[in-house]
């Protein structure tokens, strides 16, 4: 007999982000992105923004290009500049061509960048960060959370994203170190 298991993005998000998001909810900081480019696409980045945002833009083909030096960053010169014509040739001016990007971006605000980015059909997100996610109010509002039981008391945990109508998500805690060594080393001692 088989079951429909609805499974939400944002749940798999979710259960991707498990480790930052405790490091947030029970450590408190934030942990800090290491890059979000391609190494093999220029330009594709994380900017940041007037306002203090983070723009992502990113192009993915020489005509995406084209639009958002002419459409987006009203620079038809970087359109018709050879050393950017194609990916390969963008990619080895990365450097360059984040700067002028950065720098662009450094004197707008999210929504400025967003609109026009839309305009010009350039991909565009905002960067949203870990805390973003702890705080998403589809989470609250589907009733992903639950409390799990810990050495400190109860604390936030989400439910696995992939569980099928009418079943329950197994309750389970957070032991105190050491708490299941004895159990642990007497079940896999067992013969098989």
């Amino acid at each position: 007999m088989g079951a429909v298991i609805p499974i939400a993005m944002l749940d798999v998000v979710g259960e991707m982000m498990g480790f930052a998001l405790n490091q947030v909810l029970h450590g408190g900081d934030e942990l800090q992105p290491v890059g979000m480019g391609s190494p093999m696409v220029a330009p594709y980045g994380a900017y940041a923004t007037a306002d203090g945002q983070t723009a992502v833009l990113g192009t993915t083909s020489d005509r995406e290009w084209r639009r958002l030096a002419r459409d987006l960053l009203d620079r038809p010169d970087l359109a018709e500049d050879p050393r950017y014509a194609h990916n390969a040739d963008r990619v080895r001016h990365r450097a360059e061509l984040d700067q002028i990007l950065g720098g662009w971006c450094a004197q707008r605000d999210l929504a400025e960048i967003q609109r026009r980015a839309d305009d010009a059909g350039i991909g565009n997100a905002r960067l949203n960060g870990v805390r973003d996610l702890a705080e998403h109010t589809q989470l609250a509002a589907r009733g992903r959370w639950r409390q799990v039981d810990s050495p400190v008391g109860p604390v936030p945990a989400l439910l696995p994203p992939a569980l099928a109508l009418g079943w329950t998500a197994v309750d389970g805690r957070v032991p105190a170190l050491g708490a299941d060594t004895d159990a642990i080393r007497a079940e896999v001692s067992q013969p098989r």
